[in-house]
């Protein structure tokens, strides 16, 4: 059965509650699926090693003070994306000390 998409003035017809482009938007207003974040962190740390980009501490994967995050060079709050280009290591330390920056 299908029916109009539940955002305001969308006129697509889908058999869920969304069409797929709205689907997709709340899905990044929410902050994403725990996958595709673990995918970007996966990619990061094989694109720059465990080595935090601050300072230069080899980090870990386990939970603790050198545990590694991904961290976004040109914050999303200013106008960064989650490009591969915009991410790097930090340290939890590094990553937790300066905010968005």
């Amino acid at each position: 059965m299908t029916k109009r998409c539940l955002e305001p003035n969308c006129t697509i017809l889908t058999s869920g509650s969304r069409c797929p482009t709205h689907k997709a938007a709340l899905r990044q207003r929410r902050g994403g699926s725990g996958w595709t974040e673990q995918r970007h962190r996966a990619q990061t740390i094989a694109t720059h090693g465990l080595t935090c980009a601050i300072c230069g501490v080899t980090c870990t994967l386990t939970r603790g003070p050198r545990q590694a995050e991904q961290d976004h060079t040109i914050p999303v709050a200013h106008g960064g994306d989650s490009r591969p280009s915009n991410r790097r290591v930090l340290c939890r330390t590094c990553n937790r000390s300066k905010g968005g920056k």
